[in-house]
């Protein structure tokens, strides 16, 4: 009687089961090792430091972006999956293994966005934490049809005089009732002259007055 001692080497792939079939002098077994996840920790992280890949976010529009996160310190241990949700956006870190050393962590946003500014992720992982801040910006405005053709002109020109209570008056239909900003169009043909708008916020209709 006696035992046939082996030495292991490598480097796990994972956890769970490792499984060896041993042939001894044409005798078979079969030796099942458990292989136990080791808690990922690290030292760092650093949220000031991501990169982010397919922004900015835009308001009332489905986010598709992608990023990395770096730390400091790994431990080699596995981590979950780690996700919160922030004005309806979802930032999800999938759950992998940390490096030893520094590394970086992969990260996704999805979802739509119901607010404009900065949105804030609270992130905890690997016993540290910090905040990552995403830039959502507003649409663009949008109007359906500036009706130039129905523009209406109130006040007179003369050569050489300053214009004076001059306006212009266009009507416009359909918007996204997005903010615009102040408008400006130069003369061509007499130039010389100016037409402003301020800006606004667009209805579902309404008139862009030039001064």
């Amino acid at each position: 009687n006696g035992q046939v001692t082996y030495t292991l080497s490598g480097t796990p792939s994972g956890s769970g089961n490792a499984t060896f079939d041993i042939t001894v002098a044409d005798k078979p077994c079969t030796v099942v090792l458990p292989v136990s996840a080791a808690t990922g920790t690290i030292s760092s992280i650093n949220c000031n430091g991501a990169t982010v890949n397919g922004g900015p976010a835009v308001q009332g529009s489905p986010a598709n972006i992608t990023g990395t996160i770096p730390y400091t310190g790994g431990n080699g241990g596995s981590y979950g999956t780690y996700t919160t949700t922030v004005s309806g956006l979802t930032f999800t870190i999938p759950g992998n293994w940390f490096v030893n050393g520094n590394g970086n962590l992969q990260f996704t946003i999805t979802g739509t966005p119901t607010t404009s500014g900065s949105v804030t992720f609270p992130i905890t992982i690997g016993g540290q934490s910090c905040d990552f801040s995403l830039n959502v910006v507003s649409p663009s405005p949008v109007i359906n049809d500036l009706q130039c053709t129905n523009a209406s002109i109130s006040g007179s020109l003369s050569p050489n005089v300053s214009a004076s209570g001059v306006t212009i008056s266009i009507p416009y239909v359909g918007s996204n009732n997005q903010p615009y900003p102040q408008n400006s169009s130069s003369s061509t043909g007499v130039t010389g002259l100016t037409a402003t708008t301020p800006s606004g916020v667009f209805g579902s209709s309404g008139t862009l007055v030039y001064t």
